[in-house]
């Protein structure tokens, strides 16, 4: 070798050339044959960093971008680029893809919908990648090669994670290793170009579609038996992050059974970034989805366990689509299994989102009996507590004052006959309050959303809920609050320190509006318009139907209070159109309600109709 070596120098010694080395396997294997002379250059492509070439100037190649993408297989094939589009996403920028594709495409005249559906299925897609001695499968085999067989295993389980993005810390559950040790071989991927960063604060990393399929292909591989194992080591080590996560998030969510906490194995590191709490989660909550998913299919308890932590996080952050499009699924599945009190979680956890949506009331109604038969299975007094307190709130978006009044003195007697359920004693206030407020019993009302803040954890998230819930009451009596200015004061206030504290921007929506109308009844018209305005742009941003409906109320108040009689009218017209059939006759009441307090004479009719 060395006389080889000094053999290319002396023929090179004195000219000007450019060396061009393609997949070398290390600093090693190229060190021989660099040139001595300084007029000659060296351009080398590794699958890895060349770590012992300290001189050399280093680039990592990334992918192509989709518009170069575009404009090779444009070039390779004569099809217009802009009908190109859904091929190159699954070409994932590697020129070897793209030039496969091309040839597909160009020289044997496959079709372009033909070979997009050949693309589109994950199980034939490296089947597919395949022209002549070229062969994507066959590039990533050779760089896998060269990884050592732990690499080799990980690069297999990072299949399970499902997920676009993830941290580092899958790689210790997946390989039942250590943090640092885990660590250092998820690195050794990143170093061979099969895991792309994508994120730097904090970091996180991905694998494009065609790496994915390898690695899928590799998963297939591993006996069902040792893979079990595997997915419940994984899923267990989510569900303590997750655990730790929800434990700093202050959401006011209410179980009644206990929950599993997960693995008890420590990752320092990971255990450290989960205790940030819903800021750890806003990065990771696509790898909790994944997670959830693949606990459906196989470990259901893990899939309920996951779904009842995530909830918490979900309300804080009002991701209400996520959250039933996982409640539904592990609920059916949970439902399968026969497992009641798991069932009864669900469904009380699923109605809440759907009220949230402002769902049907018919459905609503549906959730909420299916909530009950649930918890009546269950047999604990608690259940039927919070399932009634569901068939109350069915009630209360109906304008039922009669039906909530029952549900509420249902889950009061159930409390008499079991001290043990005390905690949801709140929530009989809440339906006690809602249907007094429903009947036009206003001062009831009001004592018994005081009862309900009185039985809260001072500075939660469902206190606030409850403050709001008084301020409306002290609102709606025929003193339009100002007989209670300072109770309104310091409810708000304190409410609006709880919501900011919790990041929960809904709930300061609601806040808003509340302090937009007892500005109002002060008279300060100006603080009143901003605060009303801030919570307007809140409700365009995260949609809540009874959020907009008590924003518009206190629009209307400020311009009857301004002596805008007419464009008041107007307001409220406008929110009794949007009111009408499909949404809660307790809006209308509500819509109602306000205008008979503010303007008698031009109210409608039929509030009196109503209130029959």
């Amino acid at each position: 070798m060395e006389e080889r070596s000094s053999l290319l120098r002396s023929t090179l010694a004195g000219r000007a050339v450019l060396l061009v080395f393609d997949d070398v396997l290390d600093a090693g294997q190229l060190r021989p044959l660099m040139p001595a002379g300084g007029r000659c250059a060296v351009i080398a492509t590794s699958r890895q960093p060349l770590l012992g070439l300290e001189d050399a100037v280093h680039r990592e190649v990334q992918p192509l971008g989709e518009e170069p993408s575009a404009q090779l297989l444009g070039s390779l094939t004569g099809i217009q680029p802009t009908d190109l589009t859904q091929i190159i996403q699954y070409c994932a920028g590697l020129p070897l893809a793209l030039r496969i594709v091309g040839a597909r495409l160009g020289i044997a005249r496959e079709d372009v919908a033909e070979v997009l559906r050949s693309l589109a299925d994950d199980t034939r897609r490296l089947d597919y990648l395949v022209a002549g001695d070229r062969a994507v499968r066959a590039s990533l085999e050779l760089t896998l090669r060269s990884a050592d067989p732990v690499a080799q295993r990980l690069f297999a389980l990072l299949y399970l994670v499902g997920a676009d993005e993830f941290s580092s810390w899958v790689a210790a559950p997946l390989l039942g290793l250590g943090e640092a040790q885990a660590d250092a071989v998820f690195d050794g991927l990143v170093a061979l170009g099969l895991l792309q960063q994508r994120r730097t604060e904090p970091a996180t990393y991905g694998m494009h579609g065609l790496v994915r399929s390898y690695s899928g292909e590799l998963l297939a591989q591993i006996s069902p038996e040792v893979l079990a194992g595997i997915e419940e080591r994984y899923l267990s080590t989510v569900l303590r992050l997750l655990t730790i996560a929800d434990e700093q998030i202050e959401h006011g969510v209410m179980l009644l059974i206990p929950i599993d906490s997960g693995s008890s194995r420590t990752l320092p590191a990971a255990d450290v970034a989960a205790a940030k709490g819903a800021d750890w989660l806003d990065g990771e909550l696509p790898v909790i989805q994944a997670a959830i998913a693949l606990a459906a299919e196989r470990q259901v308890r893990l899939a309920a366990m996951l779904t009842l932590r995530l909830q918490g996080y979900l309300t804080v952050r009002d991701h209400r689509e996520i959250a039933e499009a996982i409640l539904r699924r592990v609920r059916d599945a949970v439902a399968v299994s026969g497992s009641p009190e798991l069932e009864s979680e669900l469904d009380r956890a699923l109605f809440g989102v759907r009220a949230r949506f402002t769902a049907p009331l018919a459905e609503l109604s549906e959730l909420a009996q299916r909530s009950l038969a649930s918890a009546v299975r269950t047999g604990t007094a608690e259940a039927r507590i919070l399932a009634l307190g569901q068939v109350g709130w069915a009630a209360e978006a109906a304008a039922d004052g009669k039906r909530q009044l029952e549900a509420a003195q249902r889950m009061l007697a159930l409390l008499d006959e079991d001290p043990s359920a005390a905690a949801s004693r709140a929530r009989a206030f809440d339906h006690q309050g809602g249907a007094m407020m429903l009947l036009g019993r206003i001062a009831e009302a009001q004592q018994a959303f005081r009862e309900g803040i009185r039985a809260t954890p001072a500075g939660s998230r469902v206190q606030a809920i409850r403050q709001v819930n008084l301020a409306d009451a002290l609102l709606a009596g025929p003193d339009r609050g100002s007989a209670h200015v300072d109770e309104l004061s310091a409810v708000l206030t304190q409410a609006r320190e709880t919501v900011e504290r919790l990041g929960d921007t809904l709930g300061l929506a609601y806040v808003c509006t509340a302090q937009g109308r007892l500005m109002v009844a002060l008279g300060e018209l100006d603080s009143a318009g901003e605060l009303l305005e801030q919570a307007a742009a809140i409700f365009r941003d995260r949609p809540a139907r009874a959020g907009e409906v008590a924003n518009a109320m206190g629009i209307a108040a400020l311009q009857f209070t301004a002596g805008q009689i007419e464009p008041a009218r107007n307001t409220l017209r406008t929110e009794l159109k949007e009111s009408g059939t499909g949404h809660f006759p307790f809006n209308r009441h509500a819509i109602l309600h306000q205008w008979a307090l503010f303007d008698p004479e031009g109210c409608p009719a039929e509030l009196a109709e109503h209130d029959e």
